[in-house]
């Protein structure tokens, strides 16, 4: 999973997708800014694979399902 930066989260998926054969999905957005994701990158760093790229973990799961669903 990516944990990043978007303005147009749509736009940026969209983007994204052409690099990959695998279907993306946005499975949470929230408000926030660089001390955001950087504090996010820290408190997930050990299911860090490379820059934005995370393993996808239960911790990981279990914080997205406090945030309010998407629209």
């Amino acid at each position: 999973m990516k944990i990043g930066l978007s303005d147009n989260v749509k736009k940026r998926i969209d983007r994204l997708q052409t690099s990959t054969h695998r279907k993306l999905k946005v499975v949470g957005v929230m408000e926030g800014g660089f001390a955001e994701e950087k504090a996010l990158h820290k408190r997930f760093s050990k299911y860090h694979i490379r820059r934005e790229w995370f393993k996808f973990s239960s911790e990981i799961k279990d914080y997205l399902a406090d945030l309010p669903p998407l629209d």
